[in-house]
């Protein structure tokens, strides 16, 4: 409701992927995804859960296990074998996890005599080995142009966005910002980094700053607190980072723009695509670093692969 109310539509309900345990072992791993979803966790902790859980039982299918008490190592390092050419790092990485508490259930239970969580392969993550998802500067304009900047929640919306577009400002620190971080007297922004425990000092552009301005006399509701960006509905507060990735999302099909399969669209893909937009002007790694507050130029060197 407060959805339909805060961006005028009303999203179908998220469905979880299918069961598709079979017969042997659809009672067990069921059981342990409704402990799962009993503790509260995320849908893409679940979602992830399950089809980790599918892998597993058409492996077991695959070598006929049917009593999953029966599991052995060399089962577990074959399952994680069959599907590490066909799975990404990361996926793999999700995969495993999932199995250690899996495991670790299931000993729990009772149903191995062993806890197995501790012989799950672990999956190196070697360094910058994902490329970074990031649209072109086409698409942010085009992003920013969309924004209905006639009503307080476009105003809010507008201001949200090109603070990570043009600054590359992380969701968590958006949400953070309050009054006191804003210099106008020097036209910077300053903050500490949620992310790092880091401070950050960013100019403050003219764009962002007219877009702040706007928003802050025209469109952010009446409070006594001090953080910038609100929630527009009653009991109004602070925003949360998770809102500010349905915002992007929503603004991007709202700007037909299209995202491939599997590439990420949030706030985090903005400020990739500011690297992207930096790397294009040949900026030097160093600015780079210094603009997206990183702690060290390695972990800018992961946004040279935007520039193939």
């Amino acid at each position: 409701m407060f959805n339909c109310q805060e961006y005028n539509k009303v999203n179908s309900p998220k469905q979880y992927p299918a069961y598709e345990f079979g017969d042997d072992h659809f009672e067990i791993f069921s059981s342990f995804l409704g402990t799962r979803k009993q503790q509260g966790l995320a849908f893409s902790t679940i979602e992830r859960d399950i089809r980790s859980l599918n892998h597993l039982g058409s492996y077991l299918d695959s070598q006929n296990i049917v009593e999953i008490g029966s599991l052995k190592v060399s089962h577990i390092i074959g399952f994680m074998e069959s599907i590490s050419s066909t799975r990404k790092i990361p996926t793999m990485r999700g995969v495993a996890h999932t199995l250690r508490i899996f495991f670790h259930y299931l000993y729990g239970k009772g149903i191995t005599s062993t806890d197995l969580s501790s012989q799950v392969p672990i999956v190196k993550n070697t360094p910058h080995s994902v490329i970074p998802s990031a649209f072109s500067k086409a698409d942010i304009q085009c992003l920013l142009q969309s924004v209905d900047r006639g009503n307080p929640v476009g105003k809010r919306n507008y201001a949200i966005l090109i603070l990570a577009c043009k600054l590359g400002l992380r969701a968590s620190d958006i949400c953070s910002l309050t009054f006191a971080n804003l210099k106008w007297a020097t036209n910077t922004i300053e903050f500490i980094q949620k992310k790092t425990g880091k401070s950050a000092a960013l100019p403050l552009l003219n764009d962002v700053g007219e877009a702040i301005i706007d928003y802050l006399k025209y469109g952010r509701p009446k409070s006594k607190t001090n953080y910038l960006f609100l929630r527009h509905l009653t009991p109004v507060g602070p925003m949360l980072p998770a809102s500010l990735h349905i915002i992007v999302t929503e603004q991007l099909h709202i700007a037909d723009i299209v995202i491939p399969e599997g590439k990420r669209h949030g706030t985090h893909a903005l400020r990739h695509s500011l690297a992207g937009a930096l790397l294009d002007n040949n900026t030097p790694l160093p600015i780079i670093t210094e603009i997206l507050a990183h702690e060290d130029g390695d972990t800018t060197m992961a946004y040279l692969k935007i520039d193939l």
